[in-house]
């Protein structure tokens, strides 16, 4: 390994051992046991080019349609969301619906490098270019003001979204069991569990990489924002979010948090429902978008 102050921020953040304990795919059995493309509707899957050139696949949700459903109403807003460890597009996809059922809005969820079928390597950089292509994409392929798009991140997906509302134009932000810093979820679970080592918090301080440093930047997001978390999760407690909300600068900001909750429960996605058509009224209840594009297989 080499000593941390010959190399560079951003390669030492790509080396460093937090990415074993940051980025967390499904197991490769969860990939052989489906069928890929085979539970998705004909235009859902998707797939736009970051920066960098590398392939992002994405859903776009619902489907969009040469023949726009007459019944039912553009969106008036985007979420772009961004997933939790464990987890690809296909495991993803039943809870984008319910946001577009809920919310009355478009999703578009890009999958990281590593994940399901995207191929590279999981690092702070090519995850943030993933989620950036995303964006790209909706600011200037489907023609939506960046006003009106909502980044949505849910655990290890809360250190892309802080990151994008923290230095793009956007509407809101999303925060469901964020962590403050990918350090203090090492030092939580690692720093505990070696406690009895006297070289444990050297190698934590020495060899771990500061990923996602929410707790910085939550305080460069201009709002509004919104953070639920279940007062039951062990994994990541719920005093990191309420350390966010402490620093978050934003003028309006909400903090729910769930009692008798753990990382998973429907309450939670409850909670974000209810709170999130009060905090983003305006956003959700604006102008409807109406997406006109062209058929490309038929070109």
């Amino acid at each position: 390994m080499f000593p941390r102050s010959l190399v560079e921020d951003n390669v030492w953040k790509d080396i460093s051992i937090s990415n074993m304990f940051t980025f967390a795919p499904p197991p490769p059995s969860a990939k052989s046991e489906r069928s890929w493309g085979a539970e998705f509707e004909d235009h859902e899957l998707i797939c736009v080019f970051s920066r960098s050139g590398d392939l992002v696949p994405c859903l776009l949700l619902p489907v969009l349609s040469t023949e726009l459903d007459p019944s039912r109403k553009a969106p008036s807003a985007l979420v772009i969301y961004c997933h939790d460890n464990g987890e690809d597009l296909a495991s993803v996809r039943e809870a984008g619906y319910w946001l577009v059922e809920t919310l009355g809005v478009m999703v578009i969820i890009p999958e990281y490098p590593g994940f399901g079928i995207s191929e590279g390597r999981a690092t702070e950089t090519s995850v943030l270019r993933s989620v950036e292509a995303a964006y790209d994409f909706a600011v200037h392929g489907l023609l939506w003001d960046a006003r009106r798009i909502l980044l949505f991140g849910r655990g290890l997906g809360s250190g892309p979204a802080v990151h994008m509302a923290s230095t793009r134009r956007n509407g809101g932000l999303i925060l469901v069991r964020p962590f403050t810093s990918v350090r203090d979820q090492v030092q939580l679970h690692v720093a505990a569990r070696f406690a009895s080592l006297p070289a444990a918090r050297w190698l934590i301080d020495s060899l771990a990489a500061d990923l996602f440093h929410n707790d910085r930047d939550v305080a460069h997001v201009p709002g509004p924002l919104l953070i639920v978390h279940g007062m039951g999760d062990d994994d990541t407690s719920c005093e990191q979010s309420r350390c966010l909300f402490q620093s978050a600068t934003a003028a309006d900001k909400r903090l729910v948090l769930v009692q008798g909750v753990g990382a998973v429960g429907v309450e939670l996605q409850f909670a974000v429902a209810k709170a999130a058509r009060a905090l983003f009224d305006k956003v959700l209840a604006g102008q409807e978008h109406v997406i006109q594009f062209w058929d490309f297989e038929a070109r």
